[in-house]
């Protein structure tokens, strides 16, 4: 598996499918995967529905991609749906499925079913890092990073383009220190269920 992801671009887009459907099922999550989109879900990359226990993965959108970018796109997707199932997943990344945040401070979350949304307040750098830190989507980007890695291992060439492609999702660490994370974000979710609470 490692010399056919190494050799990426060289692939045919039916080989890279290949890929795709051996390094999802290496995973054993039991689900069946299907390149269908259900209805409502054709602009998303992937969709698990739980009443058919089927994973959608939308490869239109990465078919015609010949970086790892299409890769790290798969493994994120199969992160969310650990993340959905809490497999190898923290209290703190569950907790944070409750809530949306958007590069401005918007952050998305629900009370009692309905969907409200509120404006954190900060430098807009500020605001970038906890979007980019948020422990939902730091785990799963992460995730996605290392997994190419110990597939491309020190092949010089694919390590810079991955490099490039976690670049914008690789946290500076500005703001906090990641071994404040947990801190931060449980503050930060309190004043987002505050906030919430008073719009409800």
């Amino acid at each position: 598996m490692k010399e056919e992801i190494k050799n990426w671009k060289e692939l045919s887009s039916e080989d890279r499918q290949v890929i795709i459907i051996k390094l999802t099922y290496e995973f054993d999550f039991g689900f069946k995967l299907s390149y269908h989109m259900p209805l409502g879900h054709e602009s998303d990359y992937s969709y698990y529905d739980e009443n058919t226990n089927i994973f959608s993965f939308n490869y239109d959108l990465i078919k015609d991609d010949d970086t790892l970018n299409a890769l790290y796109v798969l493994f994120v997707e199969i992160r969310k749906f650990m993340q959905l199932k809490n497999i190898d997943s923290s209290s703190l990344v569950q907790r944070s499925l409750n809530y949306e945040f958007l590069y401005d401070g918007t952050v998305y979350t629900r009370i009692d079913g309905a969907l409200i949304e509120v404006n954190l307040e900060g430098e807009r750098k500020y605001l970038k890092q906890l979007y980019i830190c948020a422990p939902n989507t730091y785990d799963y980007n992460k995730f996605a990073y290392d997994k190419i890695l110990s597939y491309i291992g020190e092949d010089e060439t694919l390590k810079a383009e991955l490099d490039q492609i976690y670049d914008y999702w690789k946290p500076t660490w500005e703001f906090f220190k990641e071994e404040d994370m947990e801190r931060v974000y449980l503050e930060v979710f309190e004043t987002i269920d505050n906030l919430a609470k008073a719009k409800a």
